[in-house]
């Protein structure tokens, strides 16, 4: 019957609704909007309970990394890949990606049970992935004491971390194995009074401990603006109006704003091929302590912050000035990247002052960029050049104690040639998020070759995302995507005998063969397009 004046209202599925619409504008001229379905409410829910954020993405790639694993130790350890407790870890993380426990808008008793939660993945996870690594590691045909395990898709030269120390280790093949030597060496990190420098950048400090300078070495570029501070933390008042503390971010939160100066110490730090500045600063009644660290042989500037919160309503946010002509900026978001204009030309743009990404955010001109990367933060602001990170929100409903606590993360800063499209950012971002390992190389085996990748693509632009064992248990699944945007031809080779090859839809059903020609196929990607393969061995 519905109500007097107003159309009567029907209960139907989405599809049977959507069936309908296509019959209705069939034929007519309506208004095509392309682009993001931005939302334009609930933006503190992209930092809000940040370490359900850090655990969600941990979890994440410690499952990943688990399956890969688990595929190479059944393919040439034989040992058998645990699909039921793999799987049962992974409905644990979908279960804590539910709304509100991951968007951190629950009560406190939610977020007591997903710590449990949590708790179990990561002990679950690590038991698989760390069994099933060392025996497929022991087949590495390798005489160094230690052999690197790179999880990613690019090969991998830099730092790792190993008995509290970083190492540099050069050439570990991609989605493989490496055997590498870890040794110290001087450094060529120099650190002196407020000034660090590498091979990389030179660096300088304020009074204040905010980074006055940051020049790119290599390429002769100022990256902040003159006469503006870099990395600065800043403290946004933030209250939302009435009920939706722990849900909103609104504009009005960038008028009045502190700065998080207090420096109550200051001094170097040397763990081998890292070297760099912890700074612990005072603010009401927390603390927040930085490294900012600069490497031997990676051109990142790493921020790894522990913070000790136990203030209420502010945002928490780090500042950069970059020195560029930019009106839209890139942020990497799940099988891709999008591009967001900077300006705030409109309201559609207006509305966007606080948007979501994952893994980075970079802002470039034709031929230069700076990319600034986390690998647990969700939220940035960048109106211009000027960007900031969102680091923690404390709202104190519906969640009292909110994000009060210990913190631990990790932001980079890395400054690149070229746009993002032709620069080696996702790459880097992926290094950050889900760095090398190092075991030890206990049985030197020989059915592996030193070096050995699982898969290697020829074109940098794919990323192999996932390598685990078929649903049906019929072979092993293979997920890549285009990261940049482009149609390109990539050639996957492998590194183990493969009989047969067939290309799938999401859910692994085969859709045709792919004829395998010396261990490889080519493969056609559209722009951001997702390809799933299944290999039969």
């Amino acid at each position: 019957m519905g109500l007097p004046n107003l159309p009567a209202a029907k209960i139907c599925r989405a599809g049977d609704f959507i069936e309908r619409l296509k019959e209705n504008c069939a034929g007519k001229k309506v208004p095509e909007i392309r682009g993001e379905l931005y939302l334009e409410f609930h933006r503190g829910t992209y930092t809000n309970i940040a370490k359900n954020k850090k655990n969600n993405r941990k979890s994440e790639f410690l499952f990943q990394n688990a399956e890969f694993a688990s595929v190479l130790a059944e393919l040439f350890a034989g040992r058998k890949y645990r699909a039921e407790e793999l799987s049962e870890g992974w409905k644990l993380i979908l279960k804590n990606q539910f709304h509100d426990i991951l968007p951190g808008s629950s009560i406190e008793e939610v977020y007591n049970d997903s710590d449990a939660d949590y708790a179990s993945i990561a002990l679950i996870g690590g038991e698989i992935y760390e069994t099933a690594l060392a025996a497929a590691a022991e087949n590495v045909a390798s005489d160094e004491e230690f052999i690197a395990f790179n999880p990613n898709t690019a090969a991998y030269s830099g730092p790792v971390f190993y008995g509290g120390r970083y190492y540099n280790v050069q050439n570990v093949a991609g989605k493989g194995f490496t055997g590498v030597a870890l040794k110290d060496a001087p450094s060529r990190v120099c650190l002196q009074e407020k000034r660090m420098e590498n091979d990389y950048y030179a660096v300088t400090f304020d009074e204040k401990y905010r980074l006055s300078r940051i020049y790119d070495k290599l390429r002769g570029r100022e990256i902040l603006k003159s006469a503006c501070a870099g990395n600065v933390l800043e403290a946004h008042e933030d209250y939302p109006p009435g009920y939706y503390d722990g849900w909103e971010l609104r504009v009005y939160h960038d008028e009045k704003i502190w700065e998080i100066d207090d420096v109550a110490a200051a001094e170097f730090f040397d763990e081998g091929a890292r070297r760099g500045v912890k700074i612990t600063r005072r603010f009401m009644h927390s603390t927040i302590e930085q490294k900012i660290c600069l490497y031997d042989n990676c051109p990142r500037i790493d921020f790894e912050t522990f913070a000790d919160w136990h203030d209420e309503h502010l945002c928490i946010k780090a500042y950069f000035p970059f020195d560029l002509n930019a009106t839209k900026a890139t942020y990497d978001i799940q099988f891709g990247n999008i591009e967001r204009a900077t300006t705030r030309n409109n309201s559609w743009e207006q509305a966007k002052f606080e948007v979501c990404a994952h893994k980075f955010a970079d802002v470039s001109e034709s031929d230069y960029g700076v990319a600034l990367m986390n690998d647990s933060k969700y939220g940035y602001e960048i109106l211009g050049s000027e960007t900031r990170l969102t680091l923690l929100r404390c709202a104190t409903y519906p969640n009292p104690n909110g994000d009060k606590g210990k913190h631990e993360f990790t932001y980079s800063l890395y400054a690149h040639e070229g746009d993002l499209r032709n620069s080696d950012v996702v790459a880097q971002a992926y290094a950050l998020n889900n760095p090398v390992a190092v075991i030890g190389n206990r049985h030197k085996g020989k059915r592996l070759k030193d070096g050995f990748s699982f898969v290697t693509a020829d074109c940098g632009d794919v990323v192999i995302d996932t390598v685990k064992k078929a649903e049906s248990g019929r072979g092993i699944v293979l997920r890549a995507f285009e990261s940049a945007n482009k149609h390109k031809t990539a050639r996957l080779t492998f590194g183990f005998a493969v009989k047969r090859i067939f290309e799938t839809d999401l859910m692994e059903k085969d859709i045709a063969e792919i004829a395998v020609k010396d261990n490889a196929v080519p493969l056609c990607f559209k722009p951001f397009e997702i390809k799933t393969l299944r290999i039969e061995t």
